[in-house]
């Protein structure tokens, strides 16, 4: 749906309605002197702005109180100088591409012809007056006097020339009237180095580290422009229309992409007065596109979009930036130069009030499942919001969902450790050939929008210091997380591999299938979570078409040579799958870490309650490297939600072992086996492997984590662990990262080698109940499935084996 003031609105507009007009008079007396400066380049430019002049003032030459200026003239500053105080109006050409399919939007055609529609050579212009006058609009800026022009040069630094000034001010003036015609969806950044330049603020901060590391200030300036023009974005609206629309339709035209458009309303609403920041979840190389494509299809600004420097390759990255990407370094701690000028660059994209995206794990997640957020972007926006004449923004939380990915088996061959294959023309290629072999669903959703002033004005009141801001920073990401993770639609193919991967290598019927789904989809209705795809306790429809959907992947085979056909997860495709479960294995967490915290109880007489909450925080400590968890107080009352969903009067329960396993057995819903299993099973791995090193050596670990991927192996032939998708780097890794935040990394100890092997064993302990958890579920689903073949007239079900 476009926005109000885009092309297909404007199209029909006459020139003289194209854009608001300064008339005669302006702010001041109607005999004030007027200058129109005029902002164009050629003659057919010049013959445009003079034959308008003439329609809305008559002969320029005939008033001695109206001037036409070319702002390339040398005397332009003296031309403005007078005791009269004269009014400025900034005038100039906007050029429109040819109306295609009810819109002006430049194609591939044009490129193939070397020539921007927005923007045509002069071969063309004279051409286009002829044959599409609507194609050649004249706008005209605010007018301003003199003397407030001044006054705003002087408070802004007076750091160029005045003539120079006037000039930047009537490009961007110009810029907002041109916004009237082609809609707020090429809103652009416009003299974005010389704007960060001009700043007071910026000059003595490079003139401070000037100082401070003795370095010649014309050298620190040299690097401070040409870190500028690495990072800064060179947004065209040729570049937006081919790689959003011509680029997109290429690589995303399979796909049925499902927004929540009532969502997107409130924002449009929010985005009138705030520059908002979209922070997405990142599970594809698509993403950029599918939610830039989006935004842009419902009328929203482009947004500049933070982008790591991989993917500058030729010639997506040329085209990229004119899009409105920016690639930054990956890594830049040592560079103060370049942290001046990126905040710099921030600072001017608040103050202007642009969207801005980036993506707040850092990379594409290789498990499914949010990864940690990283602060550094964050950090650099909260410095630009802090300042006291900084506008607030409004982070966005934004959720995306896939029925189906192409990258997931490279994804999950690097899990295994194959090195991961660099990004190039011809890898490009065979992406896009590859994504449009595949018919899938996407799903965008968009979380409560959180205001980053008040984000960080809630730890301790305002942020007096550095470290407090940093604590506020760290709170307010992982609050951006949280919502993010509320918005994940459950998906059918989320449920589906949520079902097959709590079997092992097993596989099951359609019916089993939806045995085994029923009690988790009441769950999920008891909780109000988020589910797409028509998802309802007792309908098979949604689960039959994803089954289809993996099973075309090759994620799910299927065997027909039985009674009945039975579904399971294909060869070497656990990880794949466990990718599709993890998205929304979140929801499920605090209801595992209950499971495994009661059976636990069944084992072990709880003194009390006190030690019932110990033992989940304990736990949920160990998960807090793999799920992201809420502050501890936030934590404990949805603790607090999920013991009473468990069981209503849990709490005079928990003091008998029999009372405890008595609840757990009249649960009908079991989920610790198939939400924490996989990664308490790759921790068991890292930990025995660690408890076996010796002391005293430092851990190489890059060959540590390849080791464990081949004991995991060996783990899974032993069936000593039972999950497939257990076997993952990624997961090794946070395990690893586990073990160094209990300083178990350490090359000296007194009972170092003691706390690595009570690590292994508190693990064990865990992968121990969770097993008893599994046995319940085997119960409750073999109970389930002969009443069903009893309310059918059968001679029972073959009991399945989870």
């Amino acid at each position: 749906m476009p926005d109000p003031g885009s092309m297909e609105a404007m199209a029909s507009r006459p020139p003289s309605e194209a854009a608001p007009v300064a008339r005669v008079g302006g702010p001041g007396p109607a005999e004030a002197r007027r200058v129109v400066l005029s902002v164009a380049s050629t003659p057919v430019e010049r013959q445009a702005v003079e034959r308008w002049l003439e329609r809305e003032w008559g002969s320029v030459s005939a008033q001695t109180a109206c001037v036409l200026v070319s702002h390339r003239d040398p005397h332009l500053e003296a031309r403005l100088s007078g005791d009269d105080d004269p009014i400025v109006i900034p005038v100039r050409v906007a050029w429109l591409p040819s109306v295609r399919g009810g819109d002006r939007v430049a194609d591939l055609g044009d490129l193939l012809s070397l020539s921007d529609p927005w923007h045509p050579p002069r071969r063309l212009q004279a051409r286009i007056v002829r044959s599409e006058p609507d194609r050649c609009r004249v706008i005209a800026g605010e007018a301003t006097r003199v003397s407030e022009l001044r006054r705003s040069w002087r408070e802004e630094g007076g750091i160029r020339d005045f003539g120079p000034y006037v000039l930047r001010r009537a490009t961007l003036d110009l810029d907002r009237a041109e916004w009237a015609i082609v809609g707020h969806r090429y809103k652009l950044p416009r003299l974005v180095i010389e704007q960060i330049e001009d700043r007071p603020e910026f000059q003595d901060a490079l003139a401070e580290m000037a100082r401070s590391v003795g370095r010649p200030l014309a050298r620190v300036k040299h690097e401070a422009r040409a870190c500028l023009k690495e990072m800064v974005t060179t947004q065209t609206r040729l570049g937006i229309d081919l790689f959003y629309g011509q680029l997109g339709k290429v690589v995303l035209g399979h796909l049925a992409v499902d927004v929540d458009a009532v969502r997107l309303e409130e924002l449009r609403r929010l985005n009138r007065d705030h520059a908002l920041v979209f922070l997405p979840s990142h599970k594809s190389y698509i993403d950029p596109l599918l939610l830039g494509r989006t935004l842009q299809r419902h009328g929203f600004p482009p947004n500049i979009l933070v982008g790591g420097i991989n993917l500058s390759f030729w010639p997506l990255g040329a085209l990229a930036r004119r899009a409105g990407l920016l690639f930054i370094r990956r890594s830049f701690k040592d560079d103060d130069v370049y942290k001046v000028a990126l905040h710099g660059y921030m600072r001017l994209l608040v103050r202007d009030r642009f969207n801005l995206e980036w993506y707040i794990e850092g990379g594409r997640t290789r498990t499914g499942k949010l990864r940690r957020p990283r602060l550094g972007l964050l950090g650099y926006l909260a410095d630009a919001v802090s300042e006291p004449e900084a506008k607030d923004v409004y982070l966005v939380p934004t959720a995306i969902a896939f029925d189906q990915l192409y990258e997931l088996k490279a994804m999950a061959a690097e899990a295994l450790g194959v090195s991961k294959k660099a990004e190039s023309l011809q890898w490009m290629v065979e992406y896009v050939q590859a994504q449009r072999r595949s018919r899938g669903k996407a799903w965008i959703r968009f979380g409560t929008p959180l205001s980053l002033r008040e984000a960080l004005a809630t730890v301790d009141g305002a942020v007096p210091d550095s470290g407090t801001r940093v604590r506020a920073v760290q709170k307010t990401a992982f609050e951006v997380c949280h919502r993010i993770n509320r918005a994940t639609p459950i998906t059918p193919t989320s449920l589906v591999t949520f079902a097959l991967l709590g079997v092992e290598d097993r596989a099951l019927t359609l019916a089993e299938i939806g045995a085994t789904l029923e009690p988790i989809l009441e769950y999920a209705a008891k909780r109000n979570l988020p589910t797409v795809g028509g998802l309802l306790p007792g309908d098979d429809a949604p689960i039959r078409e994803a089954l289809e959907t993996l099973e075309r992947q090759g994620v799910v085979r299927r065997f027909t040579e039985g009674t009945e056909p039975v579904y399971a997860i294909g060869a070497d495709e656990h990880l794949v799958a466990a990718f599709y479960r993890n998205s929304t294995i979140h929801f499920f967490v605090n209801r595992a870490i209950v499971e495994t915290v009661m059976a636990r109880g069944a084992e072990e007489r709880f003194t009390g309650l006190d030690q019932v909450v110990e033992a989940a925080v304990r736990l949920r400590d160990l998960l807090s490297f793999e799920f992201i968890f809420p502050r501890k107080r936030d934590f404990l009352e949805a603790l607090r939600e999920e013991m009473v969903l468990f069981g209503p009067g849990w709490e005079q329960n928990v003091a008998a072992p029999e009372l405890t396993r008595a609840m757990l057995e009249r649960s009908r819903l079991h989920v610790a086996h198939r939400v924490l299993r996989s990664f308490l099973e790759a921790y068991q791995v890292v930990a025995d492997h660690l408890a076996a090193q010796p002391p005293g050596l430092p851990l190489d670990e890059e060959a540590f984590l390849s080791q464990c991927v081949g004991i995991a192996r060996q783990y899974r032939l032993q069936h000593r662990i039972w999950s497939t998708e257990s076997i993952s780097q990624e997961l090794f890794g946070n395990a690893l990262a586990v073990a160094r935040h209990r300083g178990l990394l350490a090359t000296d100890g007194d009972d170092l080698q003691a706390q690595r092997r009570a690590l292994a064993d508190e693990i064990a302990d865990h992968v121990g109940r969770i097993a008893a958890i599994r046995d319940f579920a085997v119960r409750d689903l073999r109970e389930i499935l002969r009443r069903g073949r009893r309310r059918e007239g059968g001679t029972g079900w073959t009991d399945p084996t989870i």
